[in-house]
């Protein structure tokens, strides 16, 4: 898969930030130990809350495949802005009740919304 050798490429180049996008995608619907391996090859994960609010995914499958990768590897997002769906603070807060209502901590969610993208932007 593509996707592997462009994170361990990435890695060999000495990059110190990859971020894999639309991780349950339905084009690429990567396993959630495909997400922890690539995780483990230095990746950040990125969920999209328009994934599964669309239907392209289920919230249980990604749910279990952010546990699998751990929130210190993964961003959520929205990838919102379309007319049809919500506005995007409104999806984001809908993502944020989605994980909590899964199980997932506050410091977890805090984790995957602010800290991780934060570490992304810092040199």
């Amino acid at each position: 898969m593509e996707i592997f050798a462009l994170v361990r490429a990435a890695k060999d180049m000495g990059l110190k930030k990859v971020v894999v996008t639309h991780a349950e995608f339905p084009s690429q619907s990567l396993t959630g130990d495909e997400q922890r391996e690539l995780a483990d090859l230095g990746a950040i994960i990125e969920h999209c809350f328009t994934t599964t609010y669309t239907g392209k995914a289920p919230w249980e499958t990604a749910f279990a495949n952010i546990r699998r990768a751990g929130p210190s590897n993964v961003v959520i997002s929205t990838d919102l802005g379309q007319t049809i769906n919500p506005p995007v603070a409104d999806g984001f807060a809908m993502f944020a009740q989605r994980l909590l209502d899964a199980g997932f901590t506050a410091d977890e969610v805090r984790t995957m919304a602010v800290r991780n993208p934060t570490r992304l932007v810092e040199e």
